[in-house]
């Protein structure tokens, strides 16, 4: 391996010169420079870029950690993320944590160890002790979509209340009183939350969920099959349903279609997240939409803010959400025996603001 030492030998300079080339600490005698670019050409030379950026105090890279890179939802959010990273000079290293609390402690354990600038957080998981040392002893941390509010740490939330709200508004307006839900797992606070704004629909209109009606599913394809499997089976199949996310959504369809159940006709479907293959599916997906984009670039300027001065005051973001009305949910009235889905229009319904405070440390 071509080490300074041997470009300094090639050049005939001392390695202090090198290093001042490569570095641009000092200026160089024009014609010396020359010959340590051509010494470096030759030879092969790379520069130790960790090993200079440790001795700066930085490595220009930042760790971001998802719970699930098959979703569609968070490779595109983290795609967006490293995108918005690049543009402002730092490289990501991207993390699956499949929602797995010992998964998630490991790689925040090798984060660590490679001296990331920054630590980024998307998803619900459970709090453990060494998300609590990392974010505490460790860089600067941005929560996505995930509550820490007794930590030190900036967010970027959703209005997930607001979503299952305006979700469950859109099929009563349409006439639907018996609603199911496929809830997301048990235990997260997205999930928990889309549930908690869709029963607040239903009870505006003096309805309640009832307890058949609503099953858990792990926010993938499968599971939002087999709960329609399971409501054909018992013969009690609603006339519409929520999906907690758009992969069950999807799944929703896909055993609708299997069972030769016409959507919308006899089945609508809304989803959640607003993922671009959802367009692509037939009937294309009704669904609540998040502002993938904005809610990534939000992320790194925030965590950008926090490598510039750790000593800022946290902030918490939170955008709100929009129904993306498309194919997959119709009147009740408007209901036939028709498997053809109804030709209806996309339009988008409840666009709203996004709502920036400070975040105040608990404790």
């Amino acid at each position: 391996m071509t080490t300074i030492r041997d470009v300094a030998e090639r050049a005939g300079v001392a390695t202090s010169t090198v290093s001042h080339v490569v570095n641009g600490t000092r200026n160089v005698d024009p014609v010396l420079a020359e010959r340590v670019k051509a010494a470096i050409t030759e030879l092969g030379y790379r520069p130790n870029a960790l090993a200079r950026s440790m001795r700066r105090g930085r490595t220009h890279t930042v760790g971001l950690i998802i719970p699930d890179i098959a979703n569609p939802f968070f490779s595109d959010l983290a795609r967006a993320f490293e995108d918005a990273a690049l543009g402002a000079g730092y490289s990501t290293i991207i993390c699956n944590s499949d929602g797995d609390e010992q998964k998630e402690s490991g790689y925040l354990e090798v984060l660590l160890s490679k001296k990331v600038d920054g630590l980024v957080l998307i998803g619900d998981s459970q709090t453990s002790e060494s998300l609590r040392h990392a974010v505490e002893e460790g860089p600067p941390t941005i929560a996505v979509d995930r509550a820490l509010d007794d930590m030190p740490v900036s967010q970027v939330m959703v209005d997930n209340i607001g979503g299952g709200l305006i979700a469950g508004r859109h099929l009563l307006d349409l006439g639907h009183r018996d609603i199911g839900v496929i809830a997301g797992p048990d235990g997260l606070g997205a999930s928990a939350k889309r549930l908690e704004g869709f029963i607040r629909a239903l009870s505006e209109a003096g309805l309640t969920v009832r307890e058949e009606r609503v099953f858990r599913g792990d926010f993938r394809a499968a599971s939002g099959r087999a709960v329609i499997k399971r409501w054909l089976e018992a013969d009690s199949l609603p006339s519409a349903v929520f999906a907690a996310n758009d992969l069950m959504a999807i799944g929703a369809l896909s055993a609708a279609h299997a069972a030769g159940i016409p959507v919308p006709s006899r089945l609508s479907v809304v989803g959640f997240d607003g993922i671009p293959f959802g367009a692509d599916v037939s009937p294309a997906l009704t669904t609540v939409t998040q502002p993938t984009a904005e809610i990534a670039t939000t992320a790194v300027a925030m965590l950008l803010e926090r490598l510039r001065d750790r000593e800022a005051p946290l902030q918490k973001t939170e955008f709100s959400v929009s129904l993306l009305v498309r194919e997959s949910s119709a009147e009740v009235g408007l209901q036939s025996d028709s498997p053809e889905p109804a030709n209806v229009p996309s339009r988008r319904v409840g666009h709203g603001r996004v709502v920036v405070h400070p975040l105040q440390r608990r404790g």
